[in-house]
């Protein structure tokens, strides 16, 4: 499901195919009037927590690095 209002967002898992380095989730959201395309990452720790990581790109700069929003 994807955001409905601003300043909310939403990430939607994503099909990793066979490129690990494809984020494990992603979404939009809109802040303050500006939309964002967000990508996140699973990561673990050596004691096994886990933790996101978290990009935020407005598609302008999408464009500039030619990645799909």
């Amino acid at each position: 499901m994807a955001y409905e209002k601003k300043g909310q967002g939403s990430l939607n898992k994503n099909d990793k195919g066979d490129n690990d380095k494809r984020p494990d989730y992603w979404g939009k959201a809109e802040v303050d009037g500006v939309k964002y395309s967000l990508s996140a990452w699973i990561n673990k720790n050596d004691d096994g927590s886990t933790w996101l990581g978290l990009s935020f790109t407005t598609p302008k700069e999408k464009e500039e690095d030619d990645t799909p929003f």
